[in-house]
Formats: structure tokens, C-alpha cells, sequence
């Protein structure tokens, strides 16, 4: 299932890029948020609680008590950002 939401957003993200257009996409999959977004909007209780940068969104401290987990940050062999999420 992976490879295929790697496909759909990929394809999404070009047409939108193609249209020189704003896309939105709402994702509960912080790795996936973090490969694909430019700009990431953390929303609890019906609030922004976060937005900017996928790395300044992911780090900050909000993600734990939004998600209920530690979250730890790395960069992956492509360069990515990768989400490490564990219980708290």
C-alpha cells in the first residue's frame, strides 16, 4: 500500500507543480507529510497549533501531546525527513 501512496501524492504534487497551483491534503502519516509537504499545518481540537516547514512543525513540542507520542527527527539516504514516533 505504501509504494501506492508514495505514487498518488507523488502524482498530486506534480500537477499541482505542472498548474502552478496551491494544493491541500489532509494526512494523519507524519512520514508522508514530512516527505511530500512544503508547508505543514498542525490542527487539534479544531486549532492551528503549529504551521511552518515540515522540520520546524514535526520538532516542535506539540506533535507529542497532538499525536500522544515522542517524536524524534533524522534524515534519511535521499535526504528526507524521516519521523520517528514512539510511545510516551
Amino acid at each position: 500500500m505504501l509504494p501506492y501512496a508514495f505514487r498518488l501524492i507523488g502524482l498530486i504534487r506534480s500537477a499541482i507543480q505542472d498548474r502552478n497551483a496551491i494544493g491541500m491534503i489532509a494526512l494523519h502519516d507524519l512520514n508522508l507529510a514530512a516527505r511530500f509537504a512544503d508547508h505543514l499545518i498542525l490542527i487539534g481540537q479544531g486549532r492551528i497549533l503549529a504551521q511552518g516547514k515540515p522540520y520546524d512543525v514535526l520538532s516542535d513540542p506539540m506533535i507529542a501531546s497532538t499525536y500522544g507520542v515522542d517524536v524524534e527527527l533524522s534524515t534519511g539516504p535521499r535526504k528526507d525527513l524521516l519521523v520517528h514516533a514512539y510511545a510516551s
